[in-house]
């Protein structure tokens, strides 16, 4: 590997010792449409940032805004090649413009970015949905669009710069989008060690291959898809995220027909190539050069595990490809998984002892609750279970929020050191002068690995009792048939008096019961499975439940929605108009 001590090192390293290797190729239906190589990649960039030089300053932050395809690989390395601090950022969605631009202008007065980087076409078509309302627009916040790919400076003119290991390399963003965006500051010094902290925990080296379909503007899209490769010297294949939703076997396909060994996704892209990969596609496919299949970003389930491997034997998949792995973009991304093809650790646990934050092996037991391991928190890493309240550590056997200290934690919150403080700053009970990531999330250790329970925010407290959000939401996609493929929210709502547990369930209302029936069926369901009573359920058409650009459900926002009344019109049964003033 490289001895390079920044990302910008990196590239310009590979680009000397492999110029020809090809280093990234983007697939689209199928067939490779084009493909950089790192010489490729580093004329690109030295053309970009010999290009932005007279437009900006070394240290200024630019928004990265690209549809799927290579131009933003060659518009992040640009950045770097010119001391700038690139902040990617999703793709507007045309059906969600005005959401879409109000995230996007949030973000950039958060970064205080001078530049939007993009392709000509796609900054047309953001003018022409702006229309002559600049007040709206990039041009109110002083920002300059630059179309990249236009660009025709050129590289001999480049200047390099002179990074520090603990110079900030990119800005990674949240993919939520209640409350103020939050920036995360990734040094090229915290990028690198987790990059070296992903290799040891796959055994990465030049012999593998990778196909992603994830979204480069998200931290594990980002990671995996732009730096892991460079930093490992292997080949990636890059997919639209698009295409896999809407033929999932295409990515299963790719790692069929391609030299990977590796491939990376939430708990729903396997999930979903279940639901949508038919008999007659699996017949062509063959998965027994694939070795690692990360899983993350979600919480991963033991159901779809065990559904994946039983459909996909047949085509060759072996169930130690499954690395569960845990990670935040705070961490730079990855905090555990591991070790590589050792196969899939469950804890069976008892559940009532659970919602109690006791963990009591219970396997097979009436009612215990499987959990899956995220694996072995990463070399160099010190992981802290603590009890939130009162910031002490938690004895062995107790669920607590997850505390990280590690070289690849980011610094803080782009110029807000406010939450910064809270998260990045915390410090144990009696023991002053070290500082904790707080994650926000909660879970134990056990044997040597990595459970993840929950998050504290999505926790439920009923009578004395933890719920987790995500549990109740597996409950009712399974209640019934018209429900399996679709999304739903579970959060609590409160009043003032009491705290509500409402259901938000998305339902084709031409294929499926009418929402009092389904409401009956969803609220059976958790009563049984849950002992708590839904206080509402609120059935709405497919689409309306409010999503990152990762495709999580926000539940907060959904929360929103419903308080401000928004999601009636989505409703598949609308309430009745109110009556006239008289």
């Amino acid at each position: 590997m490289p001895a390079s001590t920044t990302l910008y090192d990196l590239c310009r390293d590979r680009a000397e010792t492999r110029p020809d290797s090809t280093a990234f190729t983007f697939l689209h239906g199928g067939e490779a449409a084009a493909d950089l190589t790192y010489r490729g990649l580093d004329d690109a960039a030295r053309g970009i940032a010999a290009g932005l030089a007279p437009l900006a300053r070394p240290g200024d932050r630019a928004l990265l805004l690209y549809e799927p395809g290579l131009d933003f690989l060659a518009a992040f390395y640009g950045c770097l090649y010119a001391g700038l601090i690139p902040a990617p950022v999703p793709p507007p969605n045309a059906r969600k413009a005005t959401q879409a631009l109000a995230r996007l202008m949030a973000i950039a007065a958060s970064a205080e970015a001078t530049l939007l980087l993009s392709t000509g076409g796609l900054l047309a078509r953001l003018a022409a949905a702006l229309g002559t309302d600049g007040a709206t627009g990039p041009a109110a916040l002083g920002i300059t669009p630059v179309a990249t790919d236009l660009l025709t400076a050129d590289p001999a003119d480049w200047r390099p710069p002179r990074p520090t290991p603990d110079d900030p390399a990119y800005l990674q963003f949240s993919s939520g989008s209640t409350g103020q965006p939050k920036g995360t500051v990734i040094t090229h010094s915290a990028a690198l060690h987790n990059l070296d902290q992903i290799s040891r925990t796959c055994g990465l080296g030049p012999e593998h291959g990778l196909v992603s379909w994830l979204p480069m503007h998200h931290d594990t899209g980002l990671v995996a898809g732009a730096l892991v490769p460079l930093h490992d010297g292997f080949p990636v294949w890059l997919m639209s995220p698009l295409e896999f939703l809407q033929r999932p076997a295409a990515w299963l396909s790719a790692i069929s027909r391609l030299p990977v060994t590796g491939t990376v996704a939430p708990d729903f892209g396997y999930e979903l190539c279940v639901r949508r990969v038919n008999e007659r596609q699996r017949a062509d496919l063959d998965l027994s050069g694939l070795r690692l299949a990360l899983s993350g970003a979600e919480p991963v389930r033991p159901a779809t595990i065990e559904a994946f491997t039983q459909a996909f034997e047949p085509c060759g998949f072996r169930s130690t490809a499954f690395l569960p792995c845990y990670g935040l973009a705070e961490a730079t991304l990855l905090v555990s998984g591991g070790p590589a093809e050792t196969g899939v650790r469950t804890l069976g646990c008892d559940a009532e002892a659970l919602a109690h934050n006791d963990v009591v092996p219970a396997a097979g037991a009436p009612g215990a609750r499987t959990l899956v391991a995220c694996g072995q928190v990463v070399h160099g890493v010190e992981a802290v279970i603590v009890d939130p309240e009162s910031t002490t550590p938690c004895p062995p056997g107790r669920v607590g929020e997850i505390w990280l200290d590690g070289p690849n934690v980011g610094s803080g919150y782009y110029n807000d050191p406010e939450r910064t403080a809270e998260t990045f700053g915390a410090v144990l009970a009696g023991t002053p002068g070290r500082t904790y990531l707080r994650t926000g999330d909660l879970g134990f250790l056990h044997e040597g690995l990595l459970y993840i329970t929950g998050r504290i925010k999505d926790v439920l407290i009923v009578d004395g009792r933890n719920l987790y959000s995500q549990d109740l939401e597996l409950t009712i996609r399974e209640s019934h048939p018209a429900l399996d493929a679709h999304k739903c929210a579970v959060f609590p709502v409160d009043d003032g008096t009491r705290e509500e547990i409402v259901a938000v369930v998305e339902a084709d209302p031409d294929d499926g019961p009418d929402e009092d029936r389904l409401a009956k069926t969803v609220r059976e369901a958790v009563g049984a499975e849950h002992g708590v009573q839904l206080d509402r359920v609120l059935a709405v058409r497919p689409g309306s439940i409010p999503l990152t650009a990762s495709g999580k459900v926000q539940r907060f926002a959904c929360r929103d929605a419903v308080l401000d009344g928004t999601l009636d019109a989505a409703r598949i049964t609308p309430p009745a108009p109110a009556p006239e003033e008289v």
